[in-house]
């Protein structure tokens, strides 16, 4: 490539253009014919159209920063392809270089340019030769994803592209380190290599941006009805709302290829709404209702939105549950296995593997509806994600989508929006995962135990007193007093400790507290029980002869302890009881109480989990084989 920038004379009507540094396209300001420059220095006159409208912020003379780099977009051609339109800006760099900035309806990315020829991508597998029956091709790691060619061509300024002949071929390649590869094939031998990384446009600081984009309007080709189009550069399919004609836009014209198959719509929002995702207001474009090819004939609702500087979004809605859409370009991972893939190190598996057609089309879309013949589906999900894989042809396309709370979009909504029905695909309602929820549950048990730890201690366990008391003869209730109780700490517990022989008759104590400085009264009762015996020839037993009880929160202070013990009269009298009191003890009911209700809370979310998960899955083919014992109501 040249480094100075020169001066020709056009090749069509004489007059001097200019190409800046490393480019080799320029457009004549005279004769507005596109000249190429080509290897040996001569200039071709190309049968290339000029860009006259445009509906993307970024123009010539737009600046901006990338890795610190400033740069100046002196250039660009839009390149009409099978499924979508690209526009690759030529970008001029201060360090006298060039790159490219691509648009893919609003995604962008920063490529870089490698030149190769036809021989040197050949590689030990053979030629780079992609067709159906050889997909998945990979090449030095690359997966190949899509092969495109392109229907129209049109350019814009000065920049830097392969040999245009009569159309240009674009092979898409993924790789886990790297965002996109691309091979652009002209005419043989130019053969570019970009590699491709996608950025946020507001990471770009671009400066000088087209802000007077207007709608365009182009006539039905039908009934002549004026549709007014937002996105002239990447709307694709059109739905005329006047004679209900299914329209492509394609080389600047509009061809019919159907006609909506139903009037039963059920649709929420209108052309024209605005909705707020992702902190950026999106304009419905266009409303579409799409249809499955299997025995249930499920259909589902899909709103195009538009925002002209972050591109579209796609908000879908199936039987009340709500998903919004966008276009993913970095791929994920599907080569160790067909029902689980990665994205950014997140595990989704295998949903939904269906065909669909679209049945009803109103307004704009960035890509051909009428695809409706070898289209495969495939959702992957990591509920509130999803991950979908469209192929046509032999070409994948990959989407990223999130679920949307109803709620939430009511408030953007006037009309009431449906009912939901079931438990949706990625409906986050039991968004933790059983090893979020056994992490949790290990961490509040080791919790519990540390605290248990620090509890035990710092107790003192202190004997207060202990003591064998008697029952007069003939008495059943008894009296004892304990003076001077000192109890040390701020706030503690007693625990009274009895043992009574009792023998199919039950024993009763009482202990009253009292503050011997405020009155303040602290009491408590414990029974004993012992029942046993034979019936019909087998002995059982009931009650024990020992029990305990605690005085909880009890105060520092001198305290007088009144004991009362009261027995059954009848003839199994007990002789006496006999107490244990400790002052400051470990309470390990707390503790246990706590564990157990961990281990139960943690067996209820998991149960619960299992249960919704069990209902969401049974809207999918693949049910049986992940859930093969279960069944649902």
């Amino acid at each position: 490539m040249d480094t100075q920038e020169k001066t020709y004379q056009c090749s069509v009507c004489n007059n001097q253009l200019i190409f800046k540094k490393h480019t080799n396209y320029a457009n004549c300001t005279l004769c507005t014919n596109v000249l190429y420059k080509n290897n040996e220095d001569k200039l071709e006159a190309k049968l290339i159209k000029t860009i006259k409208t445009s509906s993307t912020p970024i123009q010539i003379g737009t600046t901006g920063q990338y890795n610190g780099d400033a740069f100046e977009v002196i250039g660009k051609i839009r390149i009409t392809l099978t499924y979508e339109t690209v526009t690759i800006f030529t970008i001029a760099y201060q360090q006298n270089n060039i790159g490219f900035i691509t648009d893919y309806a609003g995604v962008y990315g920063i490529a870089t340019l490698h030149e190769l020829n036809q021989e040197q991508i050949i590689v030990a597998n053979g030629p780079l030769e992609v067709n159906n029956s050889k997909f998945p091709l990979k090449l030095n790691n690359l997966l190949c994803t899509n092969i495109q060619y392109s229907e129209k061509i049109e350019v814009d300024g000065n920049f830097y592209a392969a040999n245009i002949f009569d159309s240009l071929k674009i092979i898409t390649f993924h790789s886990d380190s790297l965002s996109k590869v691309k091979i652009i094939q002209g005419a043989v031998p130019n053969t570019h290599f970009l590699i491709e990384n996608f950025v946020a446009i507001n990471d770009l600081l671009l400066q000088n941006i087209n802000n007077k984009i207007e709608n365009n309007v182009v006539p039905c080709a039908l009934c002549n009805t004026p549709i007014p189009i937002i996105d002239i550069e990447n709307t694709i399919s059109i739905g005329c709302n006047n004679c209900k004609s299914n329209l492509l836009y394609q080389n600047g014209r509009i061809k019919k290829f159907g006609a909506n198959e139903t009037t039963n719509k059920n649709i929420y929002f209108s052309i024209g709404d605005i909705l707020n995702f992702y902190e950026n207001n999106y304009v419905v474009t266009g409303i579409c209702i799409k249809q499955d090819f299997t025995i249930y004939k499920s259909k589902w609702r899909e709103y195009c939105l538009y925002n002209k500087e972050q591109g579209y979004l796609f908000l879908n809605e199936f039987d009340g549950h709500w998903i919004i859409v966008n276009r993913l370009y970095s791929n994920a991972n599907t080569a160790e296995d067909y029902e689980i893939i990665y994205l950014d190190g997140k595990k989704y598996e295998l949903y939904n593997n269906y065909s669909y057609k679209t049945i009803y089309v109103e307004g704009c879309f960035p890509y051909n509806v009428s695809l409706n013949k070898n289209l495969t589906c495939l959702e992957y999900i990591a509920p509130p994600l999803m991950v979908i894989k469209e192929e046509v042809d032999g070409t994948f396309n990959w989407f990223a989508a999130k679920h949307v709370s109803k709620k939430e979009l009511q408030k953007q909504c006037s009309n009431n929006l449906p009912y939901t029905i079931g438990i949706g695909a990625i409906q986050d309602k039991a968004q933790s995962t059983t090893n979020a929820i056994l992490l949790v549950a290990l961490f509040c048990l080791l919790f519990a135990v540390l605290v248990q730890f620090l509890t035990v201690s710092n107790k003192t366990n202190q004997v207060i007193h202990t003591e064998y008391y008697n029952f007069p003869d003939s008495t059943n209730t008894v009296l004892y007093t304990l003076n001077n109780v000192a109890l040390r700490k701020s706030s503690s517990n007693i625990d009274i400790e009895i043992e009574a022989a009792v023998n199919n008759s039950w024993f009763e104590l009482s202990a009253e507290l009292i503050n011997n400085n405020t009155g303040e009264k602290f009491n408590v009762e414990q029974g004993i029980e012992l029942y046993k015996g034979y019936e019909e020839g087998e002995y059982w037993s009931e009650g024990s002869n020992a029990e305990s009880v605690t005085l909880s929160k009890v105060p520092e202070g001198i305290y007088t302890l009144n004991i009362t013990g009261m027995q059954a009269p009848g003839v199994d009298r007990i002789k006496g009881f006999s107490i244990l009191i400790l002052y400051d003890t470990t309470i390990s009911r707390n503790f246990i109480i706590t564990f157990i209700s961990i281990l139960v809370l943690a067996g209820l979310a998991l149960l619960r989990n299992y249960y919704v998960n069990v209902r969401r899955w049974k809207n999918s083919p693949y049910f049986e084989s992940k859930y093969p014992t279960s069944t649902v109501d």
